[in-house]
């Protein structure tokens, strides 16, 4: 894992693409990019719109045969076994349509942030230059959609729940690392904390997030 309070994203590509043209590591080997906690005012989010789409494409993509077969196991996978219970029937509840969180387009600060869950809030933000591109936002809103089912309780499962559930539903195998970080994001005025979307590096030193040229049932 690598991190940075003052390097940009690509800036850590540059450096990570050097390593691995090394010999240090195995060319094929899946290296994922954290930031520092924020601090000060957090990353902005404006530009805020309604994203109905979004809401019938999670449906869609949750109730598809390819992924339903899957939910189980990604659910056992990625979430504290004390909290199985209420994950399980909220995301039941999510399947018959008689609750959602609110999920909307967003500009962030940041063209690191790709996607957002807002804690608390049930509200997930999803980055307009990803408007249109269904294979590069699907992991990114299951992802994020993982992170509204873990908060159903108030206490977070250890490491990033999002990740892992949306890589399981994906066809991938679980991260090897799961770390999670709340940051800080700043809407008209106000700081909410916020959980992000994991980027990864890919083998071409690509910072990006796990979906990008993938759809869901894809191997990164």
């Amino acid at each position: 894992n690598f991190g940075s309070e003052s390097f940009l994203p690509t800036d850590l590509a540059a450096e990570i693409r050097l390593i691995q043209q090394s010999d240090f590591i195995n060319q094929d080997t899946q290296l994922q990019l954290y930031t520092a906690p924020t601090t000060g005012d957090g990353i902005s989010a404006t530009g805020i719109e309604p994203a109905p789409d979004l809401l019938r494409h999670a449906i869609r993509l949750l109730s598809s045969p390819s992924l339903s077969e899957k939910l189980s196991t990604a659910v056992d996978s990625a979430f504290a076994s004390d909290k199985l219970e209420e994950v399980d029937s909220r995301l039941n509840l999510f399947l018959s349509g008689q609750i959602a969180p609110t999920i909307e387009w967003a500009e962030f600060g940041s063209s690191f942030v790709k996607g957002a869950y807002l804690i608390g809030e049930q509200r997930i933000l999803i980055n307009k230059s990803l408007i249109g591109q269904p294979e590069m936002y699907e992991n990114i809103l299951l992802e994020e959609f993982g992170h509204w089912l873990d908060d159903v309780t108030v206490i977070d499962t250890p490491g990033d729940e999002g990740l892992v559930f949306a890589s399981l539903l994906s066809g991938n195998s679980s991260p090897r690392s799961t770390n999670d970080i709340a940051h800080k994001l700043k809407i008209d005025g106000e700081l909410y904390f916020a959980e992000f979307a994991a980027p990864i590096i890919t083998s071409s030193g690509v910072v990006t997030s796990i979906s990008e040229g993938a759809s869901a049932g894809d191997t990164v």
